[in-house]
């Protein structure tokens, strides 16, 4: 015997309760997901920013020619994976270590 709840049918209440549930689960995996995509690039970005810091001093005072070039090489290479990190900081869409 099947019950009729206004037009939804009993089986068909429980089949959008499961979907609901279903949705719930996979925004909180999504949350999780970002989150720790947040705490990635918070970390990887610390890290540059003091590779930076250091290439920047050391720049300052190189006198040799080809280890000028190696770190100046070096601090483009760090400049681009800094880019990288600030894409994700866009992408991810939170703001919690922006």
């Amino acid at each position: 015997m099947s019950h009729v709840y206004g037009s939804l049918e009993a089986g068909e209440i429980s089949a959008k309760a499961r979907d609901s549930d279903t949705s719930r689960d996979m925004l909180a995996g999504m949350r999780f997901v970002l989150e720790e995509v947040a705490e990635a690039r918070h970390l990887l970005n610390n890290q540059l920013t003091s590779a930076l810091a250091e290439i920047q001093l050391l720049l300052l005072d190189v006198t040799d020619d080809e280890a000028r070039e190696a770190y100046v090489v070096i601090h483009h290479q760090l400049r681009s994976m800094r880019d990288v990190i600030a894409g994700m900081i866009r992408t991810s869409g939170s703001s919690r270590w922006a």
